[in-house]
């Protein structure tokens, strides 16, 4: 479970001390990443999680960050209405759609997920 005090300051300046990590702003997006994938986990939502992201939670590794996920499901699965079940808990806002065809014909939707941002920099 992504504890909620993961997306505080104080603890994503201590993961970043004790990893050498030098941009804060890197583990939020990469805590809200993982908490995206709770959420969709959570209520119920059908898909499969794959690429880097998926790859260093099986590694147990830290050494990159991500700040992306990428999942499949099932055509005509309305993403936005599973987040919205667990969208305040985890702290997002809108979500934006953006429909694209590949070039071979393949639908994908592509998101992004708005949260107020914690660690800001100057």
């Amino acid at each position: 479970m992504i504890h909620p005090d993961s997306r505080t300051i104080e603890w994503m300046q201590k993961v970043a001390a004790e990893n050498k990590f030098h941009d804060i702003a890197l583990i939020e997006k990469s805590i809200r990443a993982f908490s995206l994938i709770e959420s969709l986990a959570l209520s119920g939502c059908p898909f499969v999680f794959k690429g880097g992201t998926a790859l260093m939670l099986h590694m147990d590794s830290a050494k990159r960050l991500s700040i992306d996920i990428d999942i499949i499901c099932p055509p005509g699965t309305k993403i936005e209405e599973f987040v919205n079940k667990y969208a305040q808990e985890y702290g997002f806002g809108d979500v934006k759609l953006v429909e694209r065809v590949t070039a071979h014909d393949i639908p994908k939707t592509h998101a992004k997920f708005f949260y107020q941002v914690t660690y800001v920099t100057n």
